[in-house]
């Protein structure tokens, strides 16, 4: 049999009260019971906190996946994006220096076609040659070059020429 000296901590959550009551011991049995049910509502508290993180957290988890592949895809994308920038920027710069190379031989070209139709004056024919390749060569300093133009030339690029037309004919006249 129990002692009556184990019987509280084999019964647990139990008080015994001496008789008679005594008013000390009834205050203190009150506030013990007191305390008692307020943990009793924290563990509870706690608990039912814990069971929503817990479920939170599942459902993170389920989606986890689909959330990273998503993410994966727009970073992909952006790395694209980023890179045909790149080449784009690349590709106008490529395309500046060959105009500006262009450029700098043109006009080595129409400076020395311009001492050659001074040099030839009196030959009329020779005139008439350096007049055209003249004229050629001054075409090429138009600054809507279709070739070079669409890159140098920011307005060109969102425009398209439907006008079809040729240019004059500037071929060299038989002798």
């Amino acid at each position: 049999m129990v002692s009556e000296l184990h019987l509280p901590k084999v019964l647990g959550n139990v008080i015994f009260l001496e008789r008679p009551l005594n008013a000390v011991s009834l205050t203190s049995a009150i506030a013990t019971t007191l305390r008692a049910r307020r943990r009793q509502r924290q563990v509870r508290d706690h608990m039912a906190e814990r069971a929503a993180s817990t479920e939170t957290l599942r459902q993170l988890n389920e989606t986890l996946e689909a959330r990273v592949a998503e993410r994966t895809e727009a970073l992909r994308a952006s790395e694209a994006a980023l890179a045909q920038s790149q080449k784009m920027e690349a590709v106008g710069r490529l395309t500046g220096g060959i105009a500006h190379d262009f450029n700098n031989l043109l006009a080595a070209v129409v400076g020395n076609l311009e001492l050659l139709q001074l040099r030839v004056a009196s030959d009329e024919r020779a005139l008439q040659l350096a007049g055209a390749a003249f004229q050629a060569a001054m075409r090429g300093t138009k600054p809507d070059r279709p070739a070079l133009g669409l890159f140098t030339n920011p307005e060109a690029r969102y425009r398209c020429n439907t006008n079809r037309q040729k240019f004059p004919d500037t071929s060299v006249p038989s002798m």
